[in-house]
């Protein structure tokens, strides 16, 4: 019986079975769990990508689950179920096959020859691999030409079942030159699919599989639709467009979904669905909503928790905050495709302020994506605009793009740092720099997240680190409460010369465990280059400070 892709890590026979097996582990339920406590990640369409660290543990657990496999018969049933519930990919499950049935070894030695069948499938070749694919839960596959063949033929072999009949969950992932490579996914397809998140290119043969993703999968919980080059989505034609949207249309049960964008009708339709808690679009604009007069009910979205749009405008932002009524909203992230004028910013914080709990939101992001033609205060996130925020008072990540700087001051950074104690991560970035333009924000501003905000662990923002010496002779002499920041994103923020030794002695002192700072690289400009390598020189100079505080 075929435990992984390889064998090579069993150990050399099972001698332990020889050996009085301990009468608890003849109970199902304790066999279960002593494998069960190995944690196999579990690849979720939602999650990001494993951290190399957390896929070296999940390969340690695997090889001690083969391990448990070979040590008695009580225990092979549970730890094989733990070894194949959550696969990478579809490798493992072909190494299950005959070997002279593919060029398997060769093909994988290269990583760049396809994999060819080298003979007809027989009604013994599959036997092997039964049992094993009807473990698998959980797939993460990533596409590429090198499977383009195989994929062929399995088509073939299997015209209308599922290769994994007890699939949950399914991310597929396309190299973006496959224009018709979609298509393949039909055999990973169940009834007992719960989550699917796939990304291909928008061609006429990959979006006609999308008329009947549903009936195939009419347990669909968790959705996500994304397209390799998120540059596509912006000019769906038609055709691409009126896909997408009856898809989103079919959709009856889902509590996630992530599309690139849709009709209006498809927004009416999901607004509706009583379950829906997660929605990304990639696109809005120029989709014209429902708009909802005073009095009316807002029955749209009762249940949404985390609302993300990656391209916008104003009209459409106000037009969909006011489907809803009372949102329980967690996250927010708008990414909007022209500057607003202070006017039409303060409108949409009031009305955020209006129909956002103040107390369940507790991730914020407003993005810009271009700078306005022409350069103007008017374009500016001021004071006033910052304090409409402080009403959301459970706020842990909170990220504002300006176009050029923000009209704020050391003492508005005092108060946001008291309205927004439970902070880890604040960032306040800029599209466009000048050297000349000048900042009201000083490194006096760092004090307050130093002592209001415990939990910060990032923080990005642009000051004026000329005035150190004054500043210094300000700051309290008792020292701040512990506190977690590790990451210092210090933008374009100007800084002297004679000023090195007395900014590092500053943040040393306000941020222990503070060790990088980072400035952007600028190598067409002398000026900021001028500032990189002196914030260089303050980064390098927090550790040796740091120890002599030891």
């Amino acid at each position: 019986m075929c435990l992984s892709a390889s064998n090579a890590h069993l150990p050399p026979g099972p001698l332990v079975h020889k050996l009085a097996m301990h009468c608890a582990l003849f109970i199902a339920e304790i066999a279960e769990l002593v494998c069960s406590h190995l944690n196999i990640t579990e690849f979720s369409p939602s999650s990001c990508r494993d951290t190399p660290s957390d896929s070296e543990n999940v390969n340690e657990d695997r090889r001690a689950l083969v391990a448990l496999a070979s040590t008695c018969k009580a225990l092979l049933e549970p730890a094989l179920d733990a070894i194949w519930k959550a696969q990478d990919s579809i490798v493992p499950w072909l190494a299950c096959l005959p070997e002279d049935l593919f060029n398997m070894r060769p093909a994988l030695a290269t990583e760049e020859d396809p994999l060819l069948l080298e003979r007809p499938f027989a009604i013994d070749d599959w036997r092997p691999s039964d049992l094993n694919a009807a473990r698998v839960e959980i797939l993460t596959f990533e596409y590429d030409a090198r499977f383009q063949e195989i994929f062929k033929a399995l088509s073939i072999a299997f015209p209308f079942g599922s290769l994994f009949p007890r699939l949950r969950s399914l991310s597929w992932t396309s190299e973006s030159n496959c224009e018709e490579d979609f298509i393949h996914v039909r055999v990973l397809l169940t009834p007992t699919l719960l989550s699917i998140a796939v990304s291909y290119m928008p061609t006429v043969i990959n979006c006609s599989i999308r008329s009947t993703l549903t009936r195939s999968c009419p347990r669909l919980v968790h959705v996500s639709v994304q397209i390799p080059d998120r540059s596509h989505s912006i000019g769906l034609d038609e055709p691409s467009l009126a896909s997408n949207s009856q898809f989103a249309q079919s959709l009856r049960r889902i509590k996630s979904l992530s599309v690139p964008t849709v009709s209006r009708a498809a927004i009416l339709h999901i607004g509706r669905l009583p379950d829906l808690a997660f929605l990304c679009m990639d696109n809005l604009l120029g989709t014209e909503l429902p708009y909802v007069h005073n009095g009316e009910p807002r029955t749209f979205f009762p249940a949404l928790r985390v609302l993300h749009v990656h391209r916008l405008d104003i009209e459409t932002a106000i037009q969909l905050i006011q489907m809803g009524s009372k949102f329980q909203m967690e996250s927010l992230d708008f990414r909007w495709n022209e500057a607003l004028s202070r006017r039409e910013m303060e409108e949409f914080y009031n009305l955020l302020a209006e129909f956002c709990s103040h107390t369940a939101l507790v991730n914020l992001r407003f993005g810009l994506i271009q700078d306005p033609a022409i350069p103007s205060l008017e374009f500016v996130i001021n004071t006033r605009l910052l304090q409409i925020l402080f009403c959301f008072c459970n706020l842990t990540s909170v990220s504002l793009t300006s176009p050029y700087t923000f009209d704020i001051d050391d003492f508005t950074l005092m108060d946001a740092a008291r309205a927004w104690p439970r902070l880890e991560r604040l960032e306040l970035d800029t599209l466009s720099h000048h050297p000349r333009q000048r900042h009201k924000l000083t490194l006096q501003s760092l004090y307050a997240f130093a002592l209001y905000c415990p939990r910060l662990r990032v923080l990005q923002i642009q000051v004026d680190a000329t005035e150190t010496c004054t500043m210094a002779c300000q700051l309290p002499q008792y020292p701040p409460p512990h506190n977690q920041l590790t990451k210092l994103y210090i933008t374009h923020s100007d800084i002297s010369k004679s000023a090195v030794n007395a900014i590092a002695d500053v943040i040393s002192t306000l941020f222990p465990d503070l060790r990088a700072v980072t400035f952007p690289c600028c190598m067409f400009d002398e000026e900021f280059q001028r500032r990189a390598e002196l914030w260089e020189q303050v980064e390098g100079l927090l550790p040796e400070l740091a120890g002599a505080r030891e």
